[in-house]
């Protein structure tokens, strides 16, 4: 991918915010060559940023020796990126500026001025403070060049969330276990007995009584067996509480206040298959 009609929206904008978080690195935050504050502006093939003031100068040394680019306006090739990402300021001086004097005073930033530009041109053209023991860093060469020490290569598996992250726009989020959930300690109606584990000489009652159907009070007169009557039921309820300490729904003491009517007793037929004569008596108009 070598032109710029080749990058699309999407990687442009991821892109720029490489950028910009390359621009908030240690010596990046100032101009390379004069120390102004906050530069938006790169040389792609020095691997440097610059301020505004800085980038004019640079363009007048040409292309084959710095070429320019704004750090949020232009469209950016991936090597160019990943070029400015290994290099940065701090180690592009620590070449060009290797023979600076170290008593030197820089030339005042912020405006154009002779000073600045004389600087500019005798660093990168004339090579004037450079070192002398390695060829300059640039796009070409910067992989194993002594002055740019290469970072430990990621691994695969954060290779892949990165690139993932990147194609989302999202952070990748930090990786940890799911803490399992607790279980249940007992259902609220009882209608399932604890685990046998946690099951005490306390919970014997409760548990024997959820073996039956706690609604077989409910079914009236399609139950084979009679209702109880409320003060019985109130008496054979099991302890409020079990060694869980979950309440059972069904042994409120306030289920007799529901049972206000007295029960009445089915009409049980004779032997001879008649009813007696005292509800016939009473059916008959």
């Amino acid at each position: 991918m070598n032109s710029k009609r080749d990058i699309s929206l999407e990687q442009n904008e991821r892109h720029r915010r490489i950028l910009a978080a390359v621009l908030k690195q240690d010596g990046n935050r100032t101009c390379v060559d004069c120390g102004t504050r906050n530069p938006i502006w790169a040389s792609v093939n020095l691997g440097v940023f610059m301020c505004l003031t800085c980038s004019g100068i640079h363009r007048s040394l040409g292309v084959h020796i710095s070429q320019v680019r704004s750090c949020n306006l232009d469209t950016w090739l991936p090597r160019q990126v990943e070029f400015v990402r290994a290099m940065g300021n701090s180690k592009a001086n620590a070449y060009w500026e290797a023979q600076l004097p170290d008593h030197f005073k820089r030339p005042p930033g912020g405006q154009p001025n002779p000073e600045l530009a004389s600087f500019i041109r005798a660093k990168y053209d004339a090579k004037r403070y450079a070192a002398s023991d390695a060829p300059p860093p640039d796009i070409n060469n910067y992989v194993g060049h002594p002055y740019v020490p290469q970072q430990q290569a990621p691994a695969p598996e954060q290779q892949q969330t990165e690139a993932a992250a990147a194609r989302t726009g999202t952070p990748p989020a930090a990786s940890s276990s799911l803490t399992p959930a607790v279980p249940i300690a007992a259902d609220l109606l009882m209608l399932h007995p604890p685990p046998s584990g946690n099951r005490t000489a306390s919970s014997a009652p409760a548990a024997a009584a959820a073996q039956g159907d706690p609604f077989d009070f409910l079914a009236g007169s399609n139950s084979n067996s009679p209702a109880p009557q409320p003060a019985a039921a109130a008496a054979q309820a099991p302890p409020a509480a079990t060694a869980t300490g979950v309440v059972n729904l069904l042994d409120h003491d306030d289920w007799h206040d529901f049972a206000s009517a007295p029960i009445v007793s089915a009409l049980q037929p004779s032997a001879s298959g008649s009813v007696s004569s005292a509800a016939a008596a009473a059916a008959d108009p």
